[in-house]
């Protein structure tokens, strides 16, 4: 006798695992991991906004020792380039600007890594690493163009010689007063200090130190 064959039995599930609802369907993909790291990055900037005034501190506190640590360095070698004969002489020579053209695609490489990559920038101890190459790349850097604003040649003495500091002098009084007023917005402010807002507030405040000393300094 000829049987009917019973139907497919359906079960509903509620949930994930919902697709199970019926067999011959196959599993849908799971996308979940191609959002954790927006998901990581929306949580991140979520817990910092409901942080607590300790927490926030904390924050402040580590990223601002990072950065003396990073200012300190840069600030040691180019004071140590302007002021020893030998490595300003060493440094405005043209036949030894290979270094500088050298390490200005790693710097821009190392920066872009960090903007744009999450996973390099907050796996340690890879981020530290990309921060010192980051650091040395750039002192290096700031330590030619200084040299470059403060040495000339003396014709008299038939050498180099180093003068002109009101330039550095400027720069140095700038970067202390954005550092300093982008430090009292992190402290003060209980909206998100590393996104948007921080961007307006250090361009807001390079473009006031700009005019400042373009009042005073316009020569």
């Amino acid at each position: 006798m000829y049987q009917q064959p019973l139907p497919q039995q359906t079960t509903i599930v509620v949930g994930n695992n919902a697709a199970r609802s019926n067999p011959d369907r196959p599993p849908a993909n799971n996308n979940n991991s191609n959002h954790t790291d927006d998901n990581h990055d929306n949580t991140f900037t979520k817990d910092l906004k409901e942080a607590s005034a300790q927490d926030r501190m904390g924050f402040v506190k580590k990223v601002y020792s990072i950065l003396f640590v990073q200012l300190a360095i840069t600030a040691g070698f180019t004071s140590f380039a302007i002021t020893e004969s030998t490595v300003y002489n060493w440094l405005y020579d043209y036949r030894n600007q290979w270094l500088f053209w050298t390490l200005f695609p790693i710097l821009i490489i190392t920066e872009i890594a960090m903007i744009c990559c999450r996973k390099v920038a907050r796996t340690v101890p890879l981020n530290y690493i990309m921060l010192l190459i980051f650091t040395l790349c750039e002192t290096y850097m700031v330590a030619w163009i200084t040299i470059s604003y403060t040495v000339y040649y003396d014709l008299a003495e038939d050498q180099y010689v180093v003068g002109n500091y009101d330039t550095v002098i400027m720069a140095l009084a700038m970067t202390v007063g954005i550092v300093l007023a982008v430090t009292g917005y992190a402290c003060t402010t209980k909206a998100d200090f590393t996104r948007k807002m921080g961007i307006i507030w250090i361009l807001g405040m390079a473009f006031f130190m700009f005019c400042l000393f373009t009042c005073f300094f316009y020569n």
